[in-house]
C-alpha cells in the first residue's frame, strides 16, 4: 500500500536497496528540525526522530529542546536551531490543527505558541519545510490556520503510516539525501571554505555511510521542556 494518502503526493525515491537492506545513503544529509506537538503526535514524532537518529551523526537531527541547556532561553534556542537547519519535518496527526490550550483556546491561534513559531519561522526563512502526517491525518485546511501558516497548505506532505513505517522512512531518508546532494553541494574546484555554512557544504560530500535501523547505540537525547507542547 502506498504511504501517500488521498491529496498527498508522492516524494519519489530512486535506487534499489543495499545489499544490507537500506537504501545506499551517506551523512550527506541536511540538519533536521522536527516540529510536533507532544499532545497531538509524541509517540510518532519520537519513534521518527528515533529512526533518523540511529544516522551515525546524530547530531543532525534536533527534536523538542533536545539540545538546550537547563536556564538557557528556549526561544533563542528554537530561533538557533531552526536557523541552522536545512529541513524542517512538521509532524502533523489527526489534533494538531485544533489542539486546545488550558483556556479551551486554539493553540495554533497563540501568538506565542511554539509549534506555530516554529512553523513561521521554518516558511519564512529558505529551509526545506515537509508536513509529514501520521495517524492518518489529512492535511490541514487554509481556513482552520491563522494566516501566517497558509502557506504549509500548499506545501507537498509526506505520509508515515503505522504498518509502513520502515518503508515509509526509508523513502523519505533517500528524498532528504538526493535532496542535500542536489541543493548542498558545492564546486569541487573552488577554494577551500572559510565560514562555518561553507565548510558543512564542503564535508557533506567527502563522507559515506548507509542508514542504519533503530537500536543502535545512538540514543535520543531527554526532553527538558514539554509542557507548553
Amino acid at each position: 500500500m502506498s504511504p501517500f494518502g488521498h491529496g498527498v503526493r508522492s516524494l519519489h525515491a530512486t535506487g534499489p536497496l543495499s545489499t544490507s537492506g537500506c537504501y545506499p545513503l551517506t551523512p550527506d544529509m541536511p540538519r533536521i528540525f522536527i516540529s510536533y506537538r507532544r499532545t497531538d503526535s509524541a509517540p510518532h514524532a519520537r519513534r521518527i526522530y528515533e529512526w533518523l537518529s540511529a544516522h551515525p551523526n546524530v547530531s543532525n537531527v534536533f527534536m523538542d529542546l533536545s539540545g538546550i541547556e537547563p536556564g538557557e532561553n528556549f526561544h533563542a534556542a528554537i530561533s538557533r536551531e531552526i536557523d541552522s537547519a536545512e529541513v524542517m519535518l512538521v509532524i502533523i496527526g489527526k489534533q494538531w490543527t485544533f489542539a486546545e490550550n488550558s483556556d479551551g483556546l486554539q493553540r495554533l491561534d497563540q501568538p506565542h505558541d511554539v509549534v506555530r513559531r516554529e512553523v513561521v519561522l521554518g516558511l519564512g526563512s529558505s529551509m526545506r519545510v515537509i508536513p509529514v502526517l501520521v495517524s492518518d491525518a489529512d492535511m490541514p485546511q487554509v481556513v482552520h490556520l491563522p494566516a501566517t501558516l497558509a502557506k504549509l497548505t500548499s506545501l507537498n506532505a509526506f505520509r508515515v503510516g503505522e504498518q509502513t513505517f520502515e518503508e515509509d522512512m526509508n523513502r523519505l531518508a533517500e528524498y532528504l539525501h538526493n535532496w542535500t546532494a542536489e541543493h548542498l553541494r558545492t564546486d569541487p574546484i573552488e577554494a577551500p571554505p572559510t565560514n562555518s555554512q561553507e565548510t558543512r557544504k564542503h564535508m557533506l560530500r567527502k563522507k559515506s555511510a548507509c542508514w542504519v535501523l533503530p537500536g543502535s547505540a545512538n540514543k535520543p537525547r531527554q526532553s527538558l521542556y514539554h509542557e507548553h507542547l
